[in-house]
C-alpha cells in the first residue's frame, strides 16, 4: 500500500499530541481531566461545552452512569454539552479514554438545577370554631362538612380549631364527624389575617367587608374573607393557603376573573400573637433560605437556613420588614413581607377599661364575680355572654392572651384562660335582629358623630341584640324613641341599620331635668315596674343639667325618675337621654394599666397633653398608660395622639377622653381561693358595689355616704375551711389613723358569782352524827361563771370575777358522847379567780388577750398619713377545733336592725342595744320564801348578775331565796318552809336578769369596723362590716343586697290557674327546690328565665292554703340536699324552720324568710314578730357552754 494511503487512514484516528509525549498508540493515554468540576448547570440554560485534556493517542470516550437527561458527550472528542431537561442530584461520572494500547480515566460531578422562583411566605390558617357540642370529635380527626373539610388540630370544651384543607366551613353547618352528625357550627373566626396592598387602588371597591377572596388553583386556591377595607388596602381573614405579590384575586369563593393584582402584603400581628410562617417554592432544589434584610423580632425562633421556617409569638408593636432569599447553586429568589400592625396611618384610636374575654370556657364564673390572674390582674365579671366569652370590667392591672384566669379575688388555680381579648367602651342594646348587618371588628357610626369599631356581637333571638362597642368618638347616646339615635355599619354614618334603645357602661353622663337634689358622692338609685337601678354621683355639670354616675346595678334609662336616697323614695330628677361617660377613674396608691387600642397605624409614636396625673405615665412606643397615682385629682380632659408616616408623609389621630383620680377609704376580700365570697356594700341593687368611700364622700355632709355598712357573703364551708382575710387601704393623707376593730360576742355566759353565794364545809372533829348537817368538803360548789370546773362544760374558762363565801362549820363534841353537839362557823370571802373576759369569743379574742380586753383593748390604730394598707385575719374555724362558723360570722337576721326597705342597717341602734342589760319585771303576788338575816337590799334594786336556782334576793329587808326558775320573763320562787308572802311583797318589783343572757349584749362588739380617723381621734369615715354564712350555694344575683334573704316574693297566677305554671319568681328558684301548697309538694322541673325565673311544676296544684319553698325534706324532717346531707353543716346563727307562704289563686306571697324585728333600742331589745317563717334562732335561746359554737 502507497505511503499515502496508510498516511490518510492515520489521520482518520482521533489522537492527541501531548507535548514532550509521545503520538502513537504504543502507549495507553494518561492524565485525562477536566476543568471546573464539579459542574452545576441550570435546567433549560444550555451549558457551555466541556472538553478534556488527555496524554496520549485517544480511540474513543464512554462514561458510566449515563449523562442525565438533556446531556451529550462526543465519545471521539470526549466533550460534553447540551441542554439539561430535568433536576439532577450531583452525581459522579466516570469518563474513560481508550486507545489500543489501553486506557484511563477521571471522576467529574454534574449536577443540574432549576432556577429558584416562585418563593413565597405561607400562613397555616385556621378556622376557630365554636361547636353546639364536640361529641365523636378528636385531635388529629377528620372535620367535614357540606361546604369544607379540615383536620382538628386543637379541641376544648366546644372549641375546635380546623386546619382548612378543601371548601370552607358556614355557620350553622353540621359537622359530619360529631356524635350523630347533628352539631353544629354556632361561632366562626380565623387566627390570621393578611393585609393586602393592591397594585391598583381603585381595585379595593371591587371587594366588601364579608365577602370571600380567592386565587385560581395555578396559585394554589387559597381563600379568605375580607375582614376590613381601608383607603389603600384590604384586610383578609386567611382561611387556607396565602396570597402573595403579582398573584390574582377574584372576590368570590372560586375564582372566575382577576378583581385585583397583589403588589406587597402584611402579615397582622397585634402583641402577644403567635404566627407559624413556612416558605413554597414553584421551581428550584436544594434550596437553602438566607434573612438577606430585616432582623425577626423579639420571640421568635431563630431562623431556620434549612427550612426557612419563620414561628414565634409577636411582642412589640412596630411593623418588622424582612426579605428572605431562597437560594441553590445556580440561583435565587427572594420574597419581601412585613410583619405587624396593620400598615396604615393611625385610625380609630381609643383607651377603654372593659374587655370581652374569649376563654375555654365560661361554666366556672357568674355575674359580679371577681377574675383574676397569677400576675395579680384583677377584673369584675359584668356578663357572662355564652359559653365562650366573658364581658368584664378591669379593676387593676391588664389582662393578655394565653394568660391563666381564676374565679376568685385572689388567683388560687386556673379556671380556665384566654384565647383573645377585645377592648369595650361601651355595649348597645338595639331591636332584636337589629346587629344582623354589623360585623365583629367592623365599623359603627351614629347620626349624633358616634363612632367606634364592634368588639363583639351577641343575638339570642328571644332579647335584644348587644353590640360591644370600642368607642372613639362619642355620640352613641340612648334617648327617647321618638327621638331615637341611629347607628350604621359604615366609617361614617350613611344610612340607619338600626336605633340604639339602651346603653351600658361602668359609668353614665345622665341628662336629666334638675341637678339640683344631688351632691357628689351622693347615693342615685331608679325603681319602675321591677327594674331597679343604683350608683353614686361621680361630678355635676349643672350648666349642662347633667350627672355623671358610678353604675352599680344597671337599669338607668331615658324618661326615669331618679332619688338621692338608696332604696328609691320618690322622684328628684327626670333623666331625658344618657350615654357612656368618656372619663376613666383612678384611685391613689392603687396601679392602673390602659391599653391603648387601634384600629390600624404601624411604627406609632404616641404623646399625650396635658401631663398625667402624678406617677401615671405614657409609653411613647406601645401607648400603654401604666403606673400608681400618688395623689388625687379633679376630672381632667387628656387628649392622645398617635403619630406615623405613610409614604413621607405624616399621619396622626387623636382620641379625647377625662381623667379623675379619687382618695379611698376601702376594704376588700383577700382571702385566697374563696371562691363563694362576695364582698358588697350595702344598699338596694348594691350586689357588687365595691366596700369603699372617695375623699368627696367622707368631706361631703351626707353621713350615709360616710358610714357605711358592707356584708361579706361566703359559702359555710368555704368560712369554716379558710377562715377571713382583708386588706384595709387608705390614700395617703385621707386618713391620718386607721382604726380596725374585730368582732365579739359572748361565746360563754358570764356571771358574776357574789358574796352571798355560800360554799359550805362541814367538818366532824372527835364525834360522829348529830349537829344537823351532813359533812362536806365543800366540792360540789362552783362559782357561776367558772366552766373550767364543771365536766358538763368541756374546756371552758373561768370568767368569774366575782367572790364568794366560804362558810366552814365544825362540829365538835362537849358532853363526851361521841355526838356532835356544839358547832363553830366561821367566814372567809374567796375570790372566784376567774376574768370577765375569758368568756368572749369571736375574732375579738383571737386578737387580744384576756388581759387586753380586760384592760380596755378593743382596737388596734394604724398611722395612716402616708397611706395605709393593712392586713386583717381571722383564722378559720377549723384550724381552731370549731364546730361552727360562729367564730367568724357574725350576721344573725335579728341583730340586722333593719329598716322597714330591709336593705339597710340601723347600725347604731345595734350597737346601742349591744351595749345594754336587759331589765324584766317579777311579777305574781304568793310565793314561797325563807327570810335570811343577810344584808337587806330595797325594792328596785338591779342585779349585776343572773339570778340562779340558791341565789337569795331581798324585799324590804326579807330575804328570798330562789329554788326555781321556770322561764326568763317570769319567775317563780318556791320553798316548802313558809306558804305566805310577807307584807312587803315582790309584785311588780323589777329585777335584772343576767345582762349576759344574750350573746351580742352587755359590751360585745357585733361589728367588724374599720375606721379612717383624723388626728384629734375623729372617726372621719367608718365601714362596718358583717360577714353572712350562707348554707346552700348562692350567686351574686341571688338578692344578696338584701338584709334578709327571700326564697320567693310576691309572684302572679293567670286569673283562675289552680296550676303555678308559668309563675314569675323574682329571686332564683333552684331545681333543687320544692314548692308546697296544702300537702301536695312540687318538684321544680326546670327554670327558664335567669331574670324572673319561671318555675314549670310537675304536677296541678289544686289547693289554697299555706305553702312555702323550701329545700327537700329528708324523712326525718330535715332540710337537706339531694344527697340526703344537712344543708346546715357548720351552723351559724340563723338556722330556721321552713319558710311558708300563703297561696291563693291570684298571688303567691311569702313572708319574710328570716323573723323581723319590732324594735331595735337602747331600752327595748329586739323581739321577732309574726309566725309564719319564725326561725329557730340563737339569739333568744342560747344556751352558752358547750353550744357547738
Amino acid at each position: 500500500m502507497p505511503d499515502s494511503l496508510t498516511k490518510f487512514k492515520q489521520e482518520q484516528k482521533p489522537q492527541k499530541t501531548v507535548t514532550g509525549g509521545s503520538t502513537t498508540q504504543d502507549t495507553a493515554p494518561s492524565s485525562l481531566s477536566y476543568t471546573g468540576s464539579p459542574y452545576k448547570f441550570t435546567v433549560s440554560n444550555p451549558i457551555v461545552s466541556q472538553t478534556p485534556t488527555v496524554t496520549g493517542v485517544v480511540n474513543s470516550y464512554a462514561i458510566s452512569p449515563a449523562l442525565p437527561a438533556g446531556f451529550l458527550i462526543d465519545t471521539t472528542t470526549g466533550r460534553i454539552s447540551g441542554t439539561p431537561t430535568v433536576y439532577s442530584a450531583p452525581t459522579n461520572y466516570v469518563i474513560t479514554a481508550t486507545n489500543t494500547a489501553g486506557s484511563t480515566n477521571t471522576t467529574i460531578n454534574i449536577s443540574a438545577y432549576n432556577q429558584p422562583a416562585g418563593l413565597k411566605y405561607n400562613l397555616t390558617p385556621s378556622a376557630i370554631i365554636t361547636m353546639s357540642a364536640t361529641g365523636g370529635l378528636s385531635v388529629g380527626g377528620s372535620f367535614t362538612t357540606a361546604s369544607g373539610a379540615g383536620t382538628i388540630k386543637q379541641l376544648s370544651g366546644n372549641v375546635v380549631e380546623v386546619e382548612v384543607s378543601s371548601g370552607y366551613f358556614v355557620l350553622g353547618e353540621s359537622v359530619n364527624e360529631t356524635t350523630g352528625g347533628l352539631d353544629t357550627i354556632d361561632e366562626l373566626d380565623f387566627k390570621n389575617a393578611i393585609q393586602i396592598f393592591p397594585v391598583n387602588t381603585a381595585d379595593i371597591a371591587n371587594f366588601s367587608v364579608g365577602e370571600y377572596v380567592s386565587t385560581p388553583a395555578s396559585q394554589g386556591t387559597s381563600l379568605g374573607v375580607v375582614k376590613q377595607l381601608l383607603s389603600d388596602s384590604i384586610v383578609v381573614d386567611m382561611i387556607r393557603g396565602t396570597f402573595a405579590p403579582t398573584e390574582t384575586l377574584d372576590d368570590l369563593t372560586t375564582y372566575s376573573a382577576t378583581a385585583m393584582t397583589v403588589d406587597r402584603i402584611n402579615f397582622v400581628l397585634d402583641n402577644g400573637d403567635s404566627i407559624d410562617l413556612r416558605p413554597s417554592i414553584t421551581a428550584g432544589e436544594a434550596i437553602d433560605y438566607v434573612l438577606s434584610s430585616g432582623t425577626l423580632p423579639a420571640g421568635f425562633t431563630t431562623f431556620a437556613a434549612s427550612s426557612g421556617y419563620i414561628i414565634g409569638t409577636y411582642n412589640t408593636s412596630q411593623s418588622t420588614q424582612v426579605t428572605v432569599s431562597a437560594e441553590n447553586p445556580v440561583g435565587s429568589n427572594s420574597a419581601t413581607f412585613t410583619m405587624g400592625p396593620l400598615i396604615a396611618s393611625p385610625q380609630y384610636l381609643s383607651v377603654s377599661q372593659n374587655l370581652i374575654l374569649k376563654v375555654l370556657n365560661t361554666s366556672d364564673f357568674e355575674y359580679g364575680k371577681k377574675v383574676s390572674t397569677p400576675d395579680g390582674d384583677l377584673g369584675r365579671v359584668i356578663q357572662v355572654v355564652d359559653s365562650e366569652y366573658l364581658y368584664i370590667k378591669v379593676e387593676s392591672g391588664s389582662f393578655e392572651k394565653d394568660e391563666s384566669i381564676d374565679n376568685t379575688d385572689v388567683f388560687g388555680g386556673e379556671k380556665t384562660s384566654v384565647l383573645d381579648l377585645k377592648h369595650v367602651s361601651l355595649v348597645l342594646e338595639v331591636p332584636n335582629g337589629g346587629a344582623a348587618n354589623f360585623l365583629r371588628d367592623g365599623y359603627i357610626s351614629s347620626d349624633a358623630n358616634g363612632l367606634g369599631i364592634v368588639s363583639h356581637i351577641f343575638a339570642d333571638g328571644a332579647n335584644p341584640d348587644k353590640i360591644f362597642v370600642r368607642q372613639t368618638f362619642p355620640g352613641f347616646t340612648a334617648v327617647e324613641p321618638g327621638t331615637a339615635i341611629n347607628i350604621d355599619n359604615a366609617i361614617s354614618y350613611t344610612a340607619s341599620e338600626t336605633t340604639i334603645t339602651k346603653v351600658r357602661a361602668n359609668h353614665l353622663e345622665l341628662f336629666v331635668d334638675s341637678v339640683a337634689a344631688f351632691s357628689k358622692g351622693m347615693d342615685i338609685t331608679y325603681d319602675n315596674a321591677g327594674t331597679y337601678a343604683s350608683g353614686w354621683v361621680h361630678d355635676i355639670n349643672a350648666s349642662a343639667n347633667s350627672l355623671t354616675v358610678n353604675v352599680n346595678r344597671e337599669g338607668f334609662h331615658y324618661d326615669a325618675d331618679v332619688d338621692n336616697a338608696n332604696p328609691f323614695v320618690g322622684s328628684e330628677a327626670n333623666i331625658s337621654s344618657y350615654r357612656a361617660d368618656n372619663t376613666i377613674y383612678m384611685i391613689t396608691g392603687r396601679p392602673v394599666r390602659l391599653n391603648t387600642t387601634l384600629l390600624a397605624g404601624n411604627d406609632i409614636a404616641f404623646t399625650i397633653s396635658p401631663d398625667l396625673p402624678v406617677g401615671v405615665s405614657l409609653d411613647a412606643n406601645t401607648g400603654v398608660i401604666s403606673g400608681t397615682p400618688t395623689q388625687s385629682s379633679v376630672k381632667k380632659s387628656y387628649t392622645l395622639t398617635a403619630s406615623n408616616t405613610v409614604a413621607g408623609v405624616p399621619q396622626s389621630t387623636t382620641f379625647s377622653f377625662n381623667i379623675k383620680v379619687y382618695d379611698v377609704f376601702s376594704i376588700a376580700n383577700t382571702t385566697a381561693n374563696a371562691t363563694s365570697y362576695a364582698l358588697h356594700r350595702l344598699g338596694k341593687g348594691n350586689e357588687i358595689a365595691n366596700c369603699m368611700m372617695t375623699q368627696e364622700q367622707i368631706n361631703g355632709t351626707n353621713q350615709s355616704a360616710k358610714d357605711i355598712t358592707c356584708m361579706l357573703e361566703g359559702g359555710e364551708l368555704d368560712i369554716y375551711q379558710l377562715g377571713m382575710k382583708t386588706q384595709t387601704f387608705a390614700s395617703k393623707g385621707l386618713c391620718k389613723f386607721t382604726q380596725i376593730r374585730p368582732y365579739g360576742f359572748w361565746k360563754w355566759q358570764y356571771k358574776k358569782t357574789t358574796p352571798n353565794n355560800a360554799k359550805l364545809v362541814v367538818a366532824r372533829s372527835g364525834c360522829s352524827g348529830g349537829g344537823g348537817l351532813a359533812t362536806s368538803d365543800g366540792s360540789d360548789f362552783r362559782c357561776h361563771g367558772d366552766y373550767s370546773s364543771d365536766t358538763g362544760f368541756e374546756s371552758g374558762p373561768n370568767c368569774d370575777d366575782g367572790i364568794f363565801t366560804e362558810v366552814v362549820v365544825t362540829y365538835t363534841d362537849t358532853d363526851d358522847d361521841n355526838i356532835c353537839d356544839t358547832a363553830d362557823v366561821s367566814t372567809t370571802s374567796r375570790s372566784c379567780g376567774g376574768k370577765k373576759f375569758a368568756c368572749m369569743g369571736g375574732s375579738l379574742a383571737e386578737e387580744y388577750s384576756t388581759t387586753q380586753l380586760q384592760n380596755g383593748i378593743r382596737s388596734t390604730i394604724y398611722p395612716s398619713s402616708t397611706g395605709a394598707l393593712i392586713d386583717y385575719s381571722v383564722s378559720s374555724p377549723l384550724s381552731k377545733g370549731l364546730v361552727t362558723n360562729k367564730h367568724i360570722v357574725n350576721y344573725t337576721a335579728n341583730n340586722t336592725c333593719s329598716t322597714a326597705d330591709n336593705y339597710n342597717y340601723s347600725t347604731e341602734s345595734w350597737r346601742t342595744y349591744s351595749n345594754t342589760a336587759t331589765f324584766k319585771t317579777l311579777s305574781g303576788t304568793d310565793f314561797n320564801i325563807t327570810q335570811d338575816t343577810n344584808t337587806v337590799v330595797g325594792i328596785g334594786t338591779r342585779f349585776t348578775e343572773e339570778l340562779v336556782p340558791g341565789d337569795v334576793f331581798y324585799v324590804n329587808g326579807e330575804g328570798y331565796t330562789v329554788n326555781t326558775i321556770t322561764d326568763d320573763t317570769n319567775l317563780t320562787l318556791t320553798n316548802t318552809v313558809v306558804t305566805t308572802v310577807s307584807a312587803n311583797g315582790a309584785d311588780g318589783t323589777i329585777y335584772s336578769l343576767s345582762p349576759f343572757s344574750d350573746p351580742f349584749l352587755a359590751g360585745s362588739e357585733p361589728f367588724y369596723e374599720f375606721s379612717c380617723l383624723d388626728a384629734a381621734y375623729d372617726t372621719i369615715g367608718r365601714i362596718r362590716l358583717m360577714v353572712r354564712d350562707w348554707d346552700r350555694d348562692f350567686k351574686v344575683t341571688d338578692r344578696i343586697d338584701q338584709l334578709t334573704v327571700p326564697l320567693t316574693t310576691n309572684v302572679t297566677n293567670t286569673a283562675g290557674d289552680q296550676t303555678s305554671t308559668g309563675t314569675l319568681f323574682t329571686t332564683e328558684v333552684l331545681s333543687s327546690r320544692m314548692i308546697q301548697v296544702g300537702t301536695e309538694v312540687n318538684t321544680v322541673n326546670t327554670v327558664t328565665n335567669a331574670t324572673d325565673l319561671e318555675m314549670h311544676l310537675n304536677s296541678t296544684l289544686t289547693q289554697t292554703a299555706q305553702a312555702y319553698v323550701r329545700p327537700i325534706l329528708s324523712d326525718a324532717g330535715e332540710a337537706t340536699d339531694l344527697f340526703g346531707n344537712y344543708y346546715n353543716n357548720r351552723s351559724d346563727w340563723d338556722d330556721h324552720d321552713n319558710v311558708y307562704s300563703t297561696f291563693s289563686t291570684t298571688s303567691f306571697s311569702s313572708n319574710t324568710y328570716y323573723p323581723a324585728l319590732n324594735s331595735c333600742d337602747a331600752t327595748t331589745a329586739p323581739s321577732q314578730v309574726g309566725t309564719a317563717g319564725l326561725g329557730k334562732l340563737r339569739l333568744f335561746d342560747y344556751r352558752f357552754p358547750n353550744d357547738n359554737l
